[in-house]
């Protein structure tokens, strides 16, 4: 079974190949731009014995916090690129920020306007954690049903929207 987890970051989840842009994120097996992934560089992943490039396809991608990082005018050409790599009845997971769970806790008093510009715009603590777009549980699962996926799931737990998907 292949799991690929795309912007694996400084929480890579046990059990998948974790891709990530920066060379230093830990246990990262593939350093690559996940818009990219026809172009990463071929990688030897000890633990599992076997190559990953071509990135072979994949029984489920698992992406959170990484799709807010792309433009939101990318979203659904991103969404089919990654479907592209899954298997028939593969599946996606997503996590990404719900822009209306902050702006409905900024509005209730719950953060600061300072924390609101972080939660929409990222941490900016490097040249990969920046955010270019948000969902609402309507435009994520719009996004997904136009790349092609069957929409499983979309969950709103607060700030955060989890989605599931299926190509």
């Amino acid at each position: 079974m292949v799991k690929l987890e795309l912007g694996s970051g400084d929480r890579p989840t046990p059990g998948f190949v974790h891709l990530d842009a920066r060379p230093g994120a830990p246990d990262v097996d593939i350093v690559c731009d996940a818009s990219r992934l026809d172009e990463c560089k071929p990688a030897w992943v000890n633990a599992r014995d076997e190559w990953l490039n071509p990135i072979k396809p994949c029984d489920e991608i698992r992406a959170t916090h990484l799709l807010e990082h792309f433009s939101h005018r990318d979203t659904v050409e991103l969404l089919k690129h990654w479907r592209s790599y899954l298997k028939p009845s593969g599946r996606l997971y997503l996590e990404v920020p719900n822009l209306t769970g902050h702006i409905k806790q900024w509005s209730a008093g719950g953060s600061s306007d300072s924390e609101l510009v972080v939660y929409l715009f990222g941490e900016q603590d490097h040249e990969f954690n920046q955010h270019r777009t948000m969902f609402s549980e309507a435009t994520l699962r719009d996004s997904l049903e136009r790349a092609g996926l069957i929409v499983l799931d979309v969950r709103d737990v607060g700030l955060v929207l989890c989605a599931e998907a299926m190509r």
